[in-house]
């Protein structure tokens, strides 16, 4: 009877000793989950903050901002893109990219397309976006352009974006200027002789201009 007693005793103890050690496993184990828990939270809302504040600054950028997808149509199209072409981002996603693009660059921008989605990122890339609405008798914008590959996180390429500048302005005033430039050489070297005498002379006094 002793022995039983002794031996039901140290069940009891040893019982008793696994339950608390089991609870505090599992006390512990509730800590360590709710720890992580509240990091992957913390890790979400960060992201989230973050993913919201790089949202914000594209969509208030001064430069013009806009995106595609793996099938060329628009997923991103900022403020700025959508005042210089006068047409708003809900017209503009889902369009494809190559409609909106002049036809004269259509080629340029398909191949920078195509190389973007291979990974190969192409800078400095000029071509013209159509304009809407108001501006479509303005012409179009002229824009140099840095692809940029957008990539999962198993690095596939899932898109592009665009990051622009509008050159407009300068090639329109270098487009005057190449337009009098090429109606002053006609002039200098037009053999007519109703032409009167042009000469010219640069800086240091050298002959530079001498018409027939």
């Amino acid at each position: 009877d002793y022995e039983m007693d002794a031996t039901h005793s140290l069940q009891l103890i040893l019982r008793n000793a696994s339950s608390k050690e089991t609870e505090e496993k599992d006390r512990d184990g509730r800590e360590i989950h709710a720890r992580l828990n509240d990091l992957q939270i913390d890790g979400v809302q960060e992201l989230e903050a973050v993913t919201s504040e790089m949202v914000r600054l594209i969509e208030n950028a001064s430069v013009p901002i806009f995106a595609v997808d793996v099938d060329g149509l628009v997923n991103g199209w900022n403020t700025k893109i959508a005042d210089l072409t006068c047409l708003p981002v809900d017209k503009a996603i889902g369009r494809h990219f190559l409609a909106l693009v002049e036809d004269s660059s259509a080629d340029a921008v398909s191949k920078m397309l195509e190389l973007a989605l291979q990974g190969r990122e192409e800078r400095n890339v000029q071509f013209e976006i159509k304009t809407h609405g108001q501006r479509s008798e303005s012409g179009p914008i002229s824009l140099i352009v840095n692809a940029c590959a957008s990539r999962d996180v198993k690095e596939n390429v899932v898109g592009v974006c665009f990051i622009a500048q509008d050159i407009t302005t300068q090639k329109s005033m270098m487009d005057k200027f190449t337009r009098i430039e090429g109606d002053y050489r006609a002039i200098v070297q037009n053999p007519n002789p109703l032409i009167p005498p042009i000469f010219g002379t640069d800086e240091f006094g050298w002959c530079s201009e001498w018409n027939n």
